[in-house]
C-alpha cells in the first residue's frame, strides 16, 4: 500500500472559500501519497483564475497542481481533462462543493490494494439537510448482483464518493461529455460491467446540497 492516488477537483465559478474547503479536506487526508489537480473550467474569468492559483499558491504543498481548459466545456470534459494528465495508479474525483472526511483515501485504497478484482469503491455519505444538520445516507452494502442492481438504481452515488483504477477509467475513456446529465453514474455502469465493487460502511464524504 502508498500507491500514488491522483485527485482531481473540477471547478465553476464556485466561491473561493468552499473550493479552498474543498481542498483542505484532501490535504488532510491520513493517506499523504496524492496529487491534486485543481482544473478550472472558467477560464475567460480571469479575475477568478488569478484569485484560485493565489490560493493554490499559498498551500505551498508540491502535491498541488492548478490548471485550465482552454475554454468552458462542462464538468465532464473537465474531469477528462484531469484524468489524461493523472499520473497516480487510482483516481478519484471531487467536486468542489463536497467534502471528504480524512480516512476517506486511506479506507478505499485498502480495499482496492486487498482485491484486485474490484474495480470501484464506494461508502455511505453525510448529506446535509436544510436545517444544517447531517444525515447518514447512500447506506447500500455491497449488492449480490452488482450490475443488474446498479441499473435499477444508483447506489454508488455521487462523483465525490468513489476511487477506482486510473488505468481501468482510461481504458473506458472515462466520462462521456456528451450526455445531459447523469455521466457518472453512466461511467459506473461501464465499470460494474467488467468489475467488481466493494462498500465501505461508514460515511467518508459531506455532500452539501
Amino acid at each position: 500500500m502508498n500507491k500514488l492516488i491522483s485527485i482531481v477537483i473540477t471547478t465553476y465559478k464556485r466561491p473561493i472559500d468552499i473550493l479552498t474547503r474543498a481542498i483542505v479536506s484532501v490535504l488532510r487526508q491520513s493517506y499523504s501519497n496524492i496529487e491534486v489537480l485543481v482544473i478550472n473550467d472558467c477560464p475567460e474569468d480571469k479575475v477568478l483564475s488569478n484569485a484560485i492559483n493565489e490560493v493554490i499558491n499559498k498551500f505551498n504543498d508540491s502535491r498541488l497542481t492548478y490548471m485550465e481548459v482552454e475554454q468552458n466545456g462542462g464538468a465532464c470534459k473537465a474531469r477528462n481533462f484531469g484524468l489524461a494528465r493523472a499520473n497516480g495508479v487510482y483516481i478519484a474525483f471531487m467536486d468542489d462543493d463536497d467534502e471528504w472526511l480524512p480516512g476517506k483515501l486511506e479506507r478505499q485504497a485498502k480495499a482496492l490494494d486487498e482485491k484486485p478484482y474490484v474495480g470501484l469503491v464506494y461508502s455511505s455519505l453525510l448529506l446535509q439537510q436544510a436545517d444544517g444538520s447531517w444525515l447518514v445516507g447512500n447506506k447500500n452494502p455491497r449488492p449480490k448482483d452488482p450490475l443488474k442492481e446498479l441499473l435499477a438504481v444508483n447506489y454508488v452515488g455521487p462523483t465525490s464518493s468513489p476511487l477506482m483504477r486510473t488505468s481501468h477509467v482510461l481504458s473506458l475513456d472515462g466520462f462521456d461529455s456528451l450526455m445531459p446529465s447523469c455521466q457518472d453514474y453512466d461511467l459506473w455502469v461501464r465499470i460494474v460491467q467488467e468489475a467488481d465493487v466493494e462498500y465501505i460502511d461508514e460515511p467518508l464524504v459531506r455532500y452539501y446540497y
